[in-house]
């Protein structure tokens, strides 16, 4: 992240504005000996708050499951998850996944009180920040949207059902939730307007003067310079931008440097990151299928199994949804490389789930869920030791692809 490569296009604009300009809190003193104060305190920084959000993770899953043994494993295959090098390297995924875990966790942990609007409030500025790291943090929304419309009224809908003369109830409360959503997003689309609006300004009518490795660097990537108005397509339009949840240069720039557009990424040269993407859409598949199954199970009936489901305080539905959206735009749409880490850093699903069939799988043995020797991982099983070789074999050979440049991004 160093003052050469802040100015280019392709280097500053590929994620959203709140995470490049963090670097301008840094002290002041560290200005004489940038760049490598910078790379060490964002370093420091992405440690931190990963640290952070693997203890918030550990208390969502104790305050929503009621369970310690989940808990425990839910944070321990954060630590250890296949995205590591991301959550502490000079990337988003750290701070992403905290403010995203911190707002479920202030959503599920704490608005089944009287504070259930609080809570939504609360969280929802969580939720507002990670908008300004990543674009996929705009689906947090549904979050919000689900909680306040569905999580926690089964009793209400089940008077609708049973008498008519609580509809003027259930109507109200809608209503009122829905009238919050409304301002909630209301809000979301002003600060991305504003502020997408404000640094493609700075950013065509803005020369700053390039050091020579800068201007080398840009000419041999084909990348584009802040100013250089000739080479920026939008600048032209900047006068007809209008309100929308995006950036105006992101879908220009996602599509000329990633291949951003349907099936964009369906060429045979894209196939090892296909087949480096795989073993976590087959996470997926198991953990939303074994959630599934478990849950209507436990129910006399069908109808009252998904009924226990849409309106549970277990978010597990609102996180399917959310992860299912994000596998088929990675499968589809974007560049499917970053399908790993994006999962992994964008909602709980993945731990909880894997969390919930570790700590059943042991409980089903009569072993300790805290016991973690080697005599441990040996009576795991098939389905256990091929999950601790995934994640095992992706912790360090994902830090080693990376490093050298590989096709795990």
């Amino acid at each position: 992240m160093d003052t050469s490569s802040r100015t280019l296009w392709r280097s500053t604009r590929s994620s959203l504005e709140f995470y490049p300009n963090l670097e301008n809190l840094r002290p002041g003193f560290c200005q004489f000996i940038n760049p490598l104060a910078s790379f060490f305190q964002v370093f420091f920084f992405n440690n931190v708050i990963f640290v952070a959000t693997g203890l918030i993770l550990f208390d969502f899953v104790k305050r929503v499951y009621g369970s310690e043994a989940r808990a425990f494993w839910a944070s321990f295959l954060y630590a250890w998850n296949p995205a590591s090098i991301f959550f502490s390297s000079l990337y988003t995924e750290s701070l992403y996944a905290f403010l995203t875990f911190t707002g479920l966790w202030i959503l599920y942990g704490f608005g089944f009180q009287r504070l259930r609007i609080l809570s939504a409030l609360i969280s929802f500025c969580f939720l507002l920040l990670s908008c300004g790291l990543r674009s996929n943090g705009l689906a947090n929304f549904g979050y919000l949207a689900f909680f306040l419309l569905f999580t926690g009224n089964r009793n209400l809908f089940l008077e609708f059902k049973r008498s008519f003369g609580h509809i003027f109830k259930i109507l109200k409360r809608l209503l009122f939730n829905g009238f919050i959503l409304l301002v909630l997003l209301g809000i979301t689309v002003c600060a991305t307007t504003l502020v997408g609006n404000e640094v493609a300004r700075r950013f065509c009518e803005t020369k700053n003067p390039h050091s020579p490795e800068a201007i080398a660097f840009a000419e041999e990537h084909d990348y584009v310079l802040q100013g250089n108005v000739g080479e920026l397509e939008w600048c032209g339009r900047i006068d007809d931008f209008k309100p929308s949840l995006f950036p105006p240069f992101y879908g220009h720039i996602q599509k000329k440097y990633w291949s951003v557009e349907f099936l964009g990424y369906w060429k045979l040269r894209k196939l090892p990151c296909f087949l480096l993407a795989a073993p976590v859409v087959l996470i997926y598949v198991l953990v939303s299928t074994k959630g599934f199954e478990g849950r209507l199970r436990a129910s006399s009936s069908l109808w009252r199994g998904l009924l226990n489901v849409v309106f549970s305080t277990d978010p597990f539905l609102p996180m399917f949804a959310h992860n299912t959206i994000m596998v088929l735009a990675g499968l589809t749409i974007f560049n499917v490389e970053i399908l790993t880490r994006m999962l992994f850093s964008a909602s709980p699903l993945l731990y909880v789930g894997l969390a919930e069939i570790v700590s059943n799988y042991l409980k089903s043995k009569a072993s300790d869920w805290t016991e973690l020797n080697w005599r441990s991982w040996r009576r795991s099983g098939r389905l256990m030791a091929l999950l601790y070789a995934y994640f095992a074999v992706y912790f360090v050979g994902g830090t080693v692809l990376h490093s050298n440049w590989g096709p795990f991004t």
